[in-house]
């Protein structure tokens, strides 16, 4: 996935919890004036996101002076944020696996579903790299379904959500178009997007 597809994905997701929390914030005060309180409740929703993981479980690297990189790191990092707001939701924007080192390729990168699974990611949407292998194995990778070389795989515990990958024969998105989780008893949506420039890769190798 390219920056600017990443950038572009994350764009979305902030835009989308920009107009949650202003509808949040408008509907507590709208129930606060009604029971005449004098003081409005507020909901801060932390979003963490992230993309182009490639199941690094295992690589490393120095950035700005701090190392990065890897399931312990990433996990860490993650939970400090989440520790710091209970009103947290896990997100990522796709290429968590394809193009993957050997730990995760080797078994079909099953490894990398299962640390996602872990870390209870609430929300992801497919880049390219998800569906390098064809939409069938981007489908067992979600759902679980029976390999040949690594047996039965259960699939990922995360929502996934893409409204723009469509099954040509049936004319229907592969994936739910949108999910919506909860947070303090409040709805919050998310619609999974891809960039035009994936839908024509896709179409270039179904023509070949």
């Amino acid at each position: 996935m390219s920056k600017f597809q990443a950038i572009t994905s994350l764009f979305i997701l902030v835009f989308i919890i920009i107009l949650v929390t202003y509808k949040i914030t408008a509907l507590l005060s709208k129930h606060s004036t009604t029971n005449h309180s004098t003081s409005n409740r507020h909901i801060q929703v932390q979003l963490l996101g992230v993309n182009d993981f490639h199941g690094q479980l295992n690589k490393y690297q120095m950035v700005s002076g701090t190392m990065a990189g890897g399931a312990e790191y990433l996990a860490a990092y993650l939970k400090k944020y989440i520790k710091e707001n209970p009103n947290t939701l896990l997100v990522h924007s796709g290429d968590m696996v394809g193009g993957s080192p050997p730990i995760s390729s080797r078994f079909k990168d099953e490894p990398t579903i299962e640390f996602l699974n872990l870390l209870h990611f609430d929300v992801g949407t497919p880049g390219n790299h998800e569906l390098d292998q064809g939409v069938n194995e981007m489908k067992r990778l979600i759902y679980g379904e029976f390999n040949k070389k690594t047996g039965y795989f259960q699939g990922a515990n995360t929502s996934y959500s893409s409204a723009n990958i469509i099954d040509t024969k049936s004319g229907t998105p592969l994936l739910p178009p949108y999910v919506i989780k909860q947070i303090d008893g409040i709805n919050i949506g998310f619609i999974g997007v891809v960039t035009k420039r994936l839908t024509c890769m896709w179409r270039l190798i179904e023509r070949k």
